[in-house]
């Protein structure tokens, strides 16, 4: 990101607009750009959305983004996907505004731990956020409890974010009707979180399903644990811990399945599909063995979201609300017709093109 790129991103601040969306505040900044939440007026209703920025000058990872977001739109588990384009500064993604990260929810945790009862149920959620995204033949490859986040409204639901380093391992063949899995790179990139990616990864071997899912299980570990016993390391010295430490140590305090579960996962290659119904039959049972509800409220939570949490487990129901956000704001995309004066150009610039496809060849992510 150039150094002029990049003081147009920081420089967004409270009451800009970006065509017809006005920045409320700055949710955060990764790697290749910044999150916003920002409103937009439709008639005599407000609607408050997120808006991920990145320059034009950086690797493009909103347009992968947007293409699997909109492809993972069947699953309750992702946000809803509204819009993407690109002034002549950034690329920019709107979507549903979320709630906490499960990052900041465990920060603010009793001694950083979550409850046995509450990570469980995180698992079970996690594990369909990540079957649902396996399913369309992509790969996470950044699991991790920031890329994690609660409902706004509905703070039981789990939603899964952030998929600008996902990668395609395979394509369905709608003539053969054949899954074509793409071939493992002798030498992979290091991609993901120190922290939290599987032993493969600091191996520099082609991450497959099973990655996440190894990735997942160290997050829940550390829900348990309240930190990771290589959690502040370099990635040299992280790799060795990983490699060394026990089950027994690594797992105290865990129900048992989780050494079950992280055994399997290990014992896995890239080809291999995981079998997710015996993980989940791993997590329920350690579930039914604790007499866990597993219909009560996370720790954080509000047992009057439940109702909310049954309706938006509803595909139609999830379809309309995105149809009627989507029609809002097609209505109100800032373009000029032919014979008419331009329109006042906002703080950052009009926009060039909004609602841009997102198609893009995701097999060529690296």
């Amino acid at each position: 990101m150039s150094a002029r790129s990049d003081s147009k991103l920081l420089g967004l601040k409270a009451s800009d607009t970006v065509g017809d969306w006005t920045v409320v505040k700055k949710l955060g900044r990764g790697g290749c750009g910044a999150v916003f939440e920002v409103c937009t007026k439709h008639m005599s209703e407000t609607k408050h959305l997120a808006m991920k920025v990145e320059s034009r000058d950086s690797d493009q990872l909103l347009r992968v983004e947007a293409g699997i977001l909109k492809r993972m739109q069947y699953s309750k588990h992702v946000p809803i996907f509204v819009a993407a384009g690109r002034t002549s500064v950034f690329n920019f993604l709107l979507m549903e505004l979320l709630g906490k990260s499960l990052s900041e929810l465990h920060k603010t945790a009793p001694h950083r731990q979550f409850t046995i009862a509450t990570v469980l149920k995180i698992a079970l959620q996690a594990l369909n956020a990540l079957r649902d995204l396996h399913s369309i033949y992509f790969i996470h490859r950044d699991v991790k409890p920031g890329n994690f986040a609660s409902g706004l409204k509905n703070v039981n639901l789990l939603y899964i974010l952030d998929f600008g380093l996902s990668r395609q391992f395979a394509t369905y063949d709608v003539k053969t009707k054949a899954l074509k899995l793409r071939k493992p790179r002798p030498r992979a990139s290091f991609r993901g979180t120190v922290a939290y990616c599987s032993v493969n990864v600091h191996k520099h071997l082609e991450q497959g399903r099973h990655d996440d899912l190894w990735s997942m299980m160290y997050m829940l570990i550390e829900f348990i644990a309240g930190r990771l016993p290589w959690k502040g390391l370099d990635r040299k010295e992280t790799a060795v811990i990983k490699q060394t430490i026990s089950n027994r140590r690594l797992l105290q305090g865990c129900p048992k399945q989780f050494g079950v579960i992280l055994e399997y996962i290990s014992l896995l290659h890239y080809h291999q599909r995981p079998d997710y119904d015996q993980i989940e039959n791993l997590f329920v049972t350690a579930i039914q063995r604790r007499k866990i509800d597993r219909k009560a409220p996370f720790e954080w939570g509000d047992p009057k979201n439940n109702e909310c949490a049954s309706r938006m487990e509803a595909p139609n129901e999830k379809a309309k609300v995105m149809s009627s956000i989507k029609k809002q704001l097609t209505k109100q995309t800032p373009t000029t017709a032919k014979g008419q004066g331009k329109r006042s150009t906002s703080k950052v610039e009009q926009l060039e093109e909004t609602l841009v496809d997102s198609e893009v060849d995701t097999t060529q992510c690296t």
